[in-house]
Order: C-alpha cells, then sequence, then structure tokens
C-alpha cells in the first residue's frame, strides 16, 4: 500500500476566458540508496495510472460545467458559462540522499525533471481543452429551447474532455510513457 503524501500544494486560478482552475500537486516518499532501491520505491508507493500500470508521475483531471439558463423571446441563452478545472499532479520525493550511490543524486535531479516535465505535457492538455471550450461556451448563440442550450453545453464539455484524453494517451504512447524522453535510472 503507497505510504502517505509527503506534502501538498494547491493553487486556484480564476482565468480571464471565465475559467476557473484549481490545481493541486502530491508528493509520494521515496526511499533508496541505489538506483534499483529508488525505481522499486517508486514501483511500490507511486500512483496508479488509469491504465492500471505503475506510474512514477500522474496527472488527473476533472473538467466541471457550470452556468444558468436565462429564457427570453422564445429564446435560450447560457448566462455566467465556466468550466472549471481540477488538476491533481503526483510525483516522486527523494529526501534521504545519505549514503547513496555516487552519481545517484544527478541521476534523480535529471530523472525527476523529466518526470515533471512529462506530468507538465498533460496539464497543458487539459488547460488548452479547457480554454478551448470555455471560448466555444461564449459564442454559444442562443437556442430555440433551454434542453436544446443545455444539450449544446455539455457536448462542448464532453468533447473537450475527449480532446484531453485523445492527446494525453497519444502522448503517453509517442513518449513510451516518458521512457523515450530519458525518465528512468540507471543501475
Amino acid at each position: 500500500m503507497p505510504a502517505c503524501t509527503a506534502t501538498l500544494l494547491s493553487v486556484t486560478l480564476a482565468c480571464a476566458n471565465g475559467s476557473l482552475i484549481r490545481e493541486s500537486v502530491e508528493y509520494y516518499p521515496v526511499r533508496g540508496k541505489t538506483a534499483t532501491e529508488l525505481t522499486a520505491s517508486m514501483a511500490s508507493n507511486g500512483p496508479r495510472h488509469p491504465r492500471g500500470r505503475n506510474a512514477w508521475g500522474l496527472t488527473e483531471w476533472e473538467m466541471r460545467l457550470h452556468y444558468e439558463l436565462e429564457q427570453a423571446n422564445g429564446q435560450c441563452q447560457l448566462r455566467n458559462p465556466q468550466i472549471e478545472l481540477t488538476l491533481r499532479i503526483v510525483l516522486p520525493q527523494w529526501r534521504t540522499t545519505a549514503g547513496a550511490a555516487p552519481g545517484l543524486r544527478q541521476q534523480w535531479q535529471q530523472a525527476q525533471r523529466q518526470i515533471i516535465a512529462h506530468e507538465l505535457e498533460h496539464r497543458r492538455h487539459a488547460h488548452l481543452a479547457t480554454a478551448d471550450a470555455q471560448r466555444q461556451l461564449l459564442q454559444l448563440p442562443p437556442a430555440p429551447s433551454c434542453a436544446l442550450a443545455d444539450r449544446q453545453a455539455q457536448v462542448i464539455l464532453r468533447t473537450a474532455s475527449q480532446q484531453v484524453r485523445r492527446a494525453s494517451l497519444q502522448f503517453d504512447l509517442d513518449s513510451d510513457y516518458g521512457a523515450r524522453s530519458g525518465i528512468g535510472l540507471q543501475p
């Protein structure tokens, strides 16, 4: 069972386009004095990827849609539409470096930079889709009924969610889940 999270950093941003972004970064503890021990520690303490594999880092996201409907003159308009994006990034943290094998600290720093860069790319996918969906919501013309206006808004949200899933999956496949970008420790 994974150990408790060592650190949690959280931030909430209200974007100029009306979207709301909540981000948190959590660190799980990693222990070891060799690359093999660090790798084993990440495998046992790290997050589990939704596709079932162990992950050294993970970015989870959820989009929610908030708005009011206003009916006037036979038309229904979305008022105050807002996409709320919640991001949770989980990263490894190695604190006890005393007695580590020579060169392991540098190797760890390089691997950690690559893990962070990988997760920030997933974050970027979610930010781009959120901004695009928010823009579409703000440009949505009045509909003949509130039921139709609601369906149109929900389609925009589903499309944005699918966009993030596709982009993130393709990125993971192209990078072999980060392995091609240098994420790894050499024993």
